[in-house]
């Protein structure tokens, strides 16, 4: 629903830092939650922390079904500002004249891409999801209980920045003239390379051990 959102109220230009801003939702909130499950636990029981959470997504679904509507429906917004939405919508409406069967995507080279990104990526992000706590406590004898999650905060604070900086980085490279694929695709190579010293520091410890 958020990328189907983003596409319905931003042009393609500024689709990438909108898209990073939602997405370090998902880091803000695994920053609260291991503060609010682990309080949530100590006071109320283990149970509160299932039922409290699932209230909260309920409310904002409440809310969302309540508010959210097209651009073209909302009163809201002047003329102008929906022109600027619908900016590129006849491009788009010139590239989705004709519907792409399901069994033709394995045909395009950008669907074996997509697959391969998160075939790499998706097993980290969830490793860093599910498992980072038990991963401080086994490797470094860190119980997240103790300091209230203060390590889990760290890591999905620089998550945040990482998102939010990589949606305005590319943004930043389009409106300097780039073309969006090689905005994109520089952005990316950025981060990767950023990672890099995390893993030499991994070969490094196991090495030592």
């Amino acid at each position: 629903m958020a990328i189907k959102s983003v596409a319905e109220w931003f042009p393609k230009k500024e689709r990438r830092f909108s898209t990073g801003i939602f997405n370090s939702g998902t880091n803000v909130g695994a920053i609260i939650a291991p503060v609010a499950v682990y309080w949530l636990q100590r006071n109320y029981g283990w149970r509160s922390a299932f039922i409290c959470t699932g209230v909260i997504g309920f409310i904002w679904l409440f809310f969302w079904l309540i508010f959210y509507t097209l651009p073209s429906k909302q009163k809201k917004i002047s003329q102008s500002e929906l022109n600027y939405i619908n900016s590129d919508v006849e491009e788009s409406l010139q590239d989705d004249q004709s519907k792409t069967p399901w069994l033709k995507l394995f045909s395009l080279r950008q669907t074996w891409i997509f697959i391969t990104g998160k075939l790499f990526t998706d097993p980290v992000w969830y490793f860093f999801l599910f498992w980072l706590p038990s991963y401080f406590k086994d490797k470094f004898h860190v119980n997240i209980s103790d300091n209230y999650g203060l390590p889990i905060i760290i890591v999905y604070s620089a998550t945040t920045f990482g998102s939010i900086g990589g949606g305005y980085l590319s943004s930043w490279f389009i409106k300097k003239g780039w073309p969006v694929y090689k905005a994109r695709k520089t952005t990316m190579l950025i981060f990767a390379i950023c990672v890099i010293p995390i893993i030499i520091k991994t070969v490094k410890s196991s090495f030592k051990l």
